[in-house]
């Protein structure tokens, strides 16, 4: 990253760091008290709606107690047809219908204008005294209706009925809720009619039409048995109102519905026990905090642009002469040597730019200094090559020893001979760094029999190769070096003899050489250094291992190469890894 943008990320996040704090904390503040604000006056709302549904309950369960308190109803319910002649009976029940219906139209209908309908079904008559607003009698057959069992079978309190459709007088009126009463004598305990008041819910949207609820609010109100009594979402069904109802009852305040995220605020009558249940989105009721955060927001992003600005004009201050500095330094990289700072500048800057001329000029001095060494260094290695045996010198001369030794009949003479023979012949026909692993353990059976012939029976070698692996390429001498340390020091000085088992398989997508061996063991110490120096303090030479593993990771990776377990007295594990490098063939 260049100065001039370090200094000018500095300036702009010292500056955007103290705006966004500022404005994250001021944000968070009002936007809180602006949530809370809306969330108080929702719950008041939900109250004073409450209190006015809980004053048109009341009023309706007042006008239900009219045919027990007044007399000329309650005779007429408790009264009997039977002493009347039969043309007589008829007679006698339309007129009491006549008086009874008078009674309900002046002292319940007339009295509350919310009332749609009202109805008195007494045990005694056939007849069914009712006024309603249609100016229609009733037709329905009740008896079938769940709410008639429900009061029927009531102890004569009034019951407010859940939301249900008035086809009582075979007018679609819309969904109604109703309180109902059964009339009983409470001398004699007897059952003597179904007193029924309806009220439309479309009339009682005015409730709840307050300017105060926010806009997409939906309305949940429910009896002291919680049960629905009326509904404003579209969807009615009584599997999701019962859904909805669980939840808020269970205290559940964030819900969520058709993919929308609503505030639920719950408040319950103590005079009737009825629930009103607002659901608020919460898009609306955080409305006006989410604009206040947005102009929070935007005036935080205007002083972040006020910030550019600023730290944009003194960075471009400071860097005016650090970009003659680095024009200057680019020249000298290119080879121009010749090239030097002005240093009049002053203060901390004219330091560096002396520093920098001192610079060029060791430079240039250091350059002629190791060109003048190259020059010797390249005349005496061509002198120590020339002085260097040919390898194909050596080799016609290991061929015309091995003859000899034939000739003489030296048998292991002439097979280490033969393996040395193969070995250099090797290293001289054979350029390319990868083998297959097959030809390389050609290789090492070559060297272990001349090994052979010097520690004579003193150790033994297994082999445990997979043929998969046999055709995929690996790099040259791997497991020579493992092998001569084994020998020349883990079996050192051992008295047993000892053993070297070679596993090569495949693990992990990856082809692993194991060389286990039953030797001395090498100290922790050492194996903390194996790896990174080419020799230890003890005189122990690891740099053929040291070579294998710079080789294996310049080729493969650092995820690859050589790992070493060992105990003093328990022997070595190597292991070495190499990525799969597909050859001849490998299933």
């Amino acid at each position: 990253m260049k100065f001039r943008t370090r200094i000018l990320l500095i300036c702009f996040i010292v500056v955007v760091g103290v705006v966004v704090l500022n404005t994250t904390i001021l944000t968070f503040y009002v936007s809180d008290s602006l949530k809370e604000n809306a969330i108080n006056s929702s719950q008041a709302v939900n109250k004073q709606t409450l209190i006015a549904f809980d004053n048109l309950i009341t009023s309706l369960d007042n006008l239900s107690q009219i045919p027990i308190m007044d007399e000329a109803v309650f005779k007429v319910l408790d009264g009997s047809y039977e002493q009347y002649p039969e043309d007589m009976k008829k007679f006698q029940m339309y007129r009491d219908s006549d008086k009874v219906s008078a009674k309900l139209y002046t002292s319940i209908l007339y009295n509350n204008e919310y009332i749609n309908s009202v109805t008195l079904i007494p045990f005694n008559s056939p007849l069914i005294y009712s006024k309603n607003r249609y100016s229609v009698s009733p037709i329905d057959n009740f008896e079938n209706q769940h709410w008639y069992d429900t009061l029927y079978n009531s102890n004569g309190s009034s019951i407010i009925l859940p939301l249900h459709k008035d086809t009582m007088y075979g007018i679609d009126s819309g969904d109604i809720i109703s309180v109902g009463r059964l009339i009983m004598n409470a001398r004699t305990n007897r059952k003597l009619g179904i007193l029924k008041i309806d009220v439309k819910i479309n009339d009682l949207v005015e409730l709840w039409n307050n300017e105060s609820i926010h806009s997409g609010t939906q309305i949940f109100v429910s009896n002291n048995e919680n049960d629905i009594i009326y509904s404003s979402f579209e969807d009615k069904s009584k599997e999701k109102t019962d859904n909805i109802m669980e939840q808020v009852i269970s205290g559940k305040t964030n819900i969520r519905i058709d993919k929308k995220d609503y505030l639920s605020i719950l408040t319950t009558s103590n005079i009737t026990g009825c629930s009103i249940m607002m659901l608020i989105p919460k898009s609306t009721i955080y409305k006006e905090a989410y604009t206040t955060m947005v102009i929070m927001i935007l005036v935080a992003v205007f002083c972040i642009l006020i910030a550019f600005i600023v730290s944009e004009m003194t960075s471009r201050h400071i860097m005016k002469p650090i970009k003659s500095l680095n024009s200057t330094i680019k020249e000298a990289y290119k080879g121009d040597l010749s090239v030097r700072v002005d240093t009049t500048s002053k203060g901390e800057f004219g330091e560096l730019c002396h520093a920098f001329n001192l610079m060029i000029d060791n430079t240039q001095n250091l350059i002629n200094k190791i060109y003048i060494e190259e020059n010797e260094k390249r005349e005496m290695e061509y002198k120590a090559l020339q002085a260097q045996i040919s390898p194909h010198f050596m080799l016609n001369t290991l061929n015309a020893i091995k003859l000899m030794a034939t000739m003489q009949g030296a048998k292991s003479i002439e097979t280490s001979l033969d393996s040395i023979g193969h070995i250099i012949g090797f290293a001289i026909k054979d350029k390319s760094d990868k083998i297959t692993i097959e030809t390389e353990l050609k290789q090492i059976q070559y060297y272990i029999q001349i090994l052979s012939l010097r520690y004579y029976n003193k150790f033994n070698i297994t082999f445990d190769v997979e043929d998969r692996v046999l055709g995929c390429y690996t790099l040259k001498y791997l497991l020579q070096p493992i092998m001569e340390n084994c020998i020349f020091h883990g079996f050192d000085n051992m008295d047993k003899k000892g053993n070297i088992n070679i596993k090569i398989h495949i693990q992990n997508k990856m082809i692993v050489y194991e060389v286990l061996d039953n030797g001395n063991g090498i100290s922790q110490q050492v194996i903390d250094n194996i790896l990174i120096k080419e020799k230890t303090n003890d005189g122990f030479n690891k740099i053929g291992i040291y070579n294998v593993n710079k080789r294996i990771q310049m080729i493969y990776g650092k995820d690859f190469g050589v790992q070493i377990k060992s105990s003093l007295g328990e022997g070595t594990l190597v292991k070495i890894t190499i990525p799969i490098e597909k050859g001849e063939t490998i299933d």
